[in-house]
């Protein structure tokens, strides 16, 4: 007799809700932790260096660590979540405890506090205390919290806004929603439902605060700004291009006062994370018009990872051994680049350190990634040549490259 197709679909999704309840003690015996004994070769640039199991999908900085959600390889097809944290000043590295999902999760600080929403798989955002290092609150979801921003007021959250069960057996994930958590409060106190359509599956977006606005980038391929007073969305800005399907990526990001959205694109949606054919393009968000301020800085060079700190832009590969410091807007190189041995997939920056994070296998055939992080001191911002209180980039060497992202993107 030939199973009913009710009896199939109930199967898999039996299974699949087995392999997302991963716990510590599931871990594959050499991953049991997020640590790992190998050191990376470091390059001429790098000041220190770690090996860690899994890919890190997010950082946060306090004054004295560098916090991180990484997800670890497993015994089952997927990782586990792991909240790790380094020490600034001794380089310490601390595997704290996991949380539920295994990809695609967030992290930021704000309101004397770590915030980790658990991504793909996961239902919840924690509040860590980075005095105790131990979670003091959570917040429940109806499925996937992939993106976190805060503000003076409140810390926001997109995640799906449908996830039906039934006999427990989660049935589908549908819709995005934006969430708004009071600190002091320690509640989700407003709820407001994005117009993206056929949001399903795998949740994503991205999340970004400016006075007086909460902007969130769709997987369709759309900005949209919301006023946080009166819970209503004011403006939707469509990207030209389209939005690639799920090949791409959208990240909204402050830096020197700006506003800026970045979209990264699979040229193959099969390759690993450590090998991404990444295709990286760059807008500049006008608050004010709620307009895009700028024609699109297509990078040429394939590959690039763009990361947008406070104040300055870094430049980075997937491809080729090479970080460069730029101007956010222009992208015009500040400094030469520095060379840490191998190429990244990702960058952050913070109290006066730049962070890379490389992938790599552990071995021919063994799917299971595993990263190396280096540690790297930055100079402080050049000097204000003209007294108008703005730091002054240098000018480039007759052998590097001159002019726009293009150029620069060359010389990765």
């Amino acid at each position: 007799m030939r199973p009913s197709f009710r009896a199939i679909l109930f199967l898999i999704a039996a299974i699949a809700l087995l392999a997302a309840c991963v716990t510590p003690e599931e871990l594959d015996w050499r991953w049991r932790t997020a640590t790992l004994d190998m050191r990376p070769p470091v390059g001429p640039d790098a000041i220190g260096s770690l090996t860690v199991a899994g890919r890190v999908d997010a950082t946060a900085f306090t004054d004295d660590a560098l916090w991180a959600l990484v997800a670890v390889p497993t015994r089952r097809s997927l990782p586990v979540n792991r909240v790790v944290r380094i020490d600034l000043a001794s380089n310490r590295f601390n595997d704290l405890f996991a949380v539920d999902g295994f990809a695609a999760g967030a992290m930021t600080a704000g309101h004397d506090a770590i915030w980790v929403a658990e991504g793909h798989g996961g239902t919840k955002v924690h509040r860590i205390d980075p005095r105790t290092q131990r979670i003091v609150a959570s917040f429940a979801f109806p499925r996937n919290p992939v993106a976190l921003a805060v503000d003076d007021n409140a810390v926001w959250v997109i995640a799906a806004s449908e996830a039906p069960r039934r006999a427990g057996i989660l049935l589908r994930v549908d819709g995005l929603a934006l969430s708004r958590i009071d600190p002091v409060a320690n509640a989700i106190v407003e709820t407001i439902p994005l117009p993206v359509p056929d949001a399903r599956g795998l949740t994503s977006g991205s999340i970004a605060t400016t006075a007086g606005a909460v902007w969130i980038a769709t997987p369709a391929g759309e900005v949209v700004r919301v006023d946080p007073r009166t819970k209503r969305i004011v403006a939707s800005l469509p990207l030209p291009g389209g939005n690639h399907g799920r090949r791409a990526s959208f990240q909204l990001a402050t830096s020197a006062g700006g506003l800026y959205l970045v979209r990264q694109v699979k040229e193959r949606a099969d390759l690993p994370a450590a090998w991404e054919a990444l295709r990286t393009t760059a807008w500049a968000i006008d608050p004010g018009g709620n307009r895009l301020a700028s024609e699109p800085f297509q990078f040429a060079s394939e590959g690039v990872v763009l990361f947008l700190g406070e104040e300055t832009a870094w430049l980075g590969s997937t491809r080729v051994d090479a970080i460069v410091q730029a101007a956010p807007g222009t992208f015009r190189a500040a400094a030469a680049p520095l060379k840490i041995g191998y190429p990244v997939y990702a960058l952050t920056a913070g109290r006066g350190s730049l962070w890379a994070f490389s992938g790599a296998r552990i071995s021919r055939g063994d799917s299971r990634d595993i990263t190396w992080i280096t540690r790297v001191r930055i100079a402080p911002d050049p000097p204000d040549t003209d007294g108008d209180g703005q730091s002054q980039p240098r000018e480039p060497a007759s052998d590097e490259p001159r002019g726009g992202p293009q150029q620069i993107a060359r010389s990765l």
